[in-house]
């Protein structure tokens, strides 16, 4: 997934969000933190994988 794609599932998940807010207070709160987690785990998963294989290809070039 790209930098545009995960652009995209933010707006999504901001307006999904705003329109829960309308029904539940409470619930668009729960929603937003529960959409954060998941977007920094999300990015924390995909940078240690980014390192990893840069490691290794930097491991091959010499």
């Amino acid at each position: 997934m790209n930098e545009r794609d995960e652009g995209v599932i933010a707006v999504l998940a901001a307006i999904f969000v705003l329109f829960a807010a309308i029904l539940s207070p409470m619930t668009s709160v729960a929603l937003s933190v529960i959409f954060l987690l998941t977007l920094g785990l999300y990015r924390l998963v995909n940078l240690k994988k980014r390192r990893k294989s840069a490691g290794r290809r930097a491991g091959h070039i010499s």
